[in-house]
C-alpha cells in the first residue's frame, strides 16, 4: 500500500513536470489570445454601434425634412412651387428666364502651343 506522502510526492512530481508545464502554458496562451481577440471585437462593435447611431440621427433629420417638404407641397402655393421648379414652367401672362453660365474663354496661341513650343520660343529669344 502506498502511504499518503508517496501519493503527494507522486502529484507534486507530475506538477513539476516539463509536459504538464508545457501543456498550462499551451493553455495559458490559448486563453490569453482569446481574451485578446474578444477585446477587439467588443471594439469594433462600439465603433459600429456608434456609426449605426449616427447614421440614425442623420436618417431622422432627413425624414423630418422629408415630412416637412410633403406638407409643405400639400398647400397650393407648396403644389405650384414644385410644379414651377420641376418643370420649369411658368403661368399664363408670365416669361421665363433661363441663365446660361458664359462658355469657356479659349486659350490663346501661346497657351495652346505646348511645352515644345515653349523652348523654341525661348531658344529663340536667346539668339535674337
Amino acid at each position: 500500500m502506498l502511504h499518503h506522502t508517496q501519493k503527494t510526492s507522486g502529484f507534486v512530481k507530475l506538477l513539476r513536470s516539463r509536459v504538464f508545464l508545457a501543456v498550462v502554458l499551451v493553455i495559458l496562451v490559448t486563453l490569453i489570445l482569446s481574451v485578446i481577440g474578444m477585446y477587439q471585437k467588443s471594439r469594433e462593435t462600439a465603433i459600429n454601434k456608434r456609426r449605426a447611431e449616427e447614421r440614425l440621427v442623420d436618417l431622422k433629420v432627413r425624414k423630418e425634412r422629408l415630412e416637412s417638404d410633403i406638407e409643405q407641397i400639400k398647400t397650393p402655393i407648396g403644389e405650384e412651387q414644385a410644379i414651377r421648379e420641376k418643370f420649369r414652367v411658368a403661368k399664363e401672362g408670365e416669361g421665363l428666364v433661363v441663365i446660361v453660365d458664359e462658355a469657356p474663354a479659349e486659350p490663346s496661341e501661346e497657351e495652346s502651343n505646348g511645352f515644345v513650343d515653349f523652348f523654341k520660343k525661348l531658344f529663340r529669344r536667346n539668339r535674337e
